[in-house]
C-alpha cells in the first residue's frame, strides 16, 4: 500500500532538523570517546615532553589532560550552540527548494519526494538511518543530506506505516 503526504518545512523545522541530527552525533558514548581520545592523548603529550618521575606527577598530569578535554566538549559544544542556528538560516535562504511543498509517498520499496525543483525516488536501502523528536522525523540520506518529515504534517498513520518499512527494510535509528 502506497502512502502519500505532502510537506512543507518552514525554517523552525529546519533548525530543529539540524540541531537534532548535531545532538545525535554527541551521545553520551561519542562524548565518551571524544574525553577519553583527548585525555589519552594529552597525558602521552605530558609523558614525552616531561617524564613524570613519580607516579603523583603522572596523575596530576593525566587530571590536567581530562580537564582539559572536558574544556574541548564544552568549547565545541558552545560553538555548535552559536554556528548551527547561523549556518542553517544561511542554508535555509540559499535553497529555494527547503521552504517549497513536496509531495512524499512511500511503500515497501522505498520513497518518492516530489516537488517544484526536484525529485528523487530512492529505494529503502539507500537510506542509511532516521532519527526523530517529538516534532519531526528526519530520513537520513547521507550524513549531510536528510528528509525532514514534520510530524503534524505526517499524520500518526502514515507515521506508524513509514516506521513499519524503515523496520521491514532494516533502516536502524540514528545516523
Amino acid at each position: 500500500m502506497t502512502h502519500e503526504v505532502t510537506i512543507t518545512m518552514s525554517y523552525q523545522d529546519y533548525l530543529e532538523a539540524n540541531r537534532l541530527r548535531s545532538r545525535s552525533r554527541w551521545t553520551l558514548a561519542g562524548i565518551l570517546r571524544f574525553v577519553l581520545l583527548i585525555t589519552v592523548a594529552y597525558t602521552a603529550l605530558f609523558v614525552v615532553i616531561e617524564f613524570p618521575h613519580s607516579w603523583i606527577k603522572l596523575a596530576a598530569d593525566a587530571i590536567t589532560a581530562f580537564v582539559v578535554a572536558l574544556c574541548a566538549y564544552a568549547g565545541i559544544r558552545i560553538f555548535l550552540l552559536w554556528h548551527v542556528p547561523r549556518l542553517t538560516k544561511k542554508l535555509y535562504a540559499q535553497q529555494p527548494s527547503a521552504r517549497a511543498p513536496y509531495q512524499f509517498s512511500f511503500d515497501n520499496e522505498g520513497i518518492k519526494a516530489i516537488g517544484p525543483f526536484e525529485s528523487s525516488n530512492l529505494p529503502w536501502s539507500h537510506l542509511n538511518g532516521w532519527l526523530e523528536n517529538d516534532r519531526l522525523f528526519l530520513l537520513s540520506k547521507t550524513t549531510l543530506t536528510f528528509f525532514c518529515l514534520p510530524k503534524d504534517q505526517i499524520g500518526e498513520a502514515n507515521l506508524s506505516a513509514l516506521k513499519q518499512c524503515l523496520s521491514d527494510a532494516g533502516i536502524k535509528r540514528g545516523i
